[in-house]
């Protein structure tokens, strides 16, 4: 069976292994200036090469409309949701109680 045509539930390793190098160049790209040199080199292609993995994925019959709203609503919708229910936690749990929750900044002299 060619790498090109195979069933769903079969795994692709390659795919796998190049997806973990990815996620790892991810993972150095935000040690910032801690990784030294190799910094600058996994900032050219990291993000690249996520959207190369997932374009060997794309299903040259789909229709562009429909795999946008099919999109949207399962990653985007989700999205909001939790950052609202996020926003909402934080604010309740994580910020600070003022008395004059108006003043942000000091007025003292």
């Amino acid at each position: 069976m060619s790498a090109t045509y195979q069933k769903q539930n079969e795994r692709i390793y390659w795919v796998d292994a190049l997806r973990f190098i990815a996620m790892f160049l991810v993972y150095i790209g935000h040690l910032g200036s801690a990784a030294g040199r190799i910094y600058g080199f996994v900032y050219l292609f990291h993000v690249p090469l996520f959207f190369f993995i997932s374009g060997l994925f794309y299903k040259e019959g789909a229709k562009i409309v429909a795999t946008i709203k099919i999109s949207f609503t399962k990653l985007i919708v989700p999205y909001f949701y939790y950052s609202i229910l996020s926003l909402g936690v934080y604010t309740l749990f994580f910020t600070k109680r003022r008395k004059h929750p108006t003043r942000t900044f000091n007025t003292a002299r």
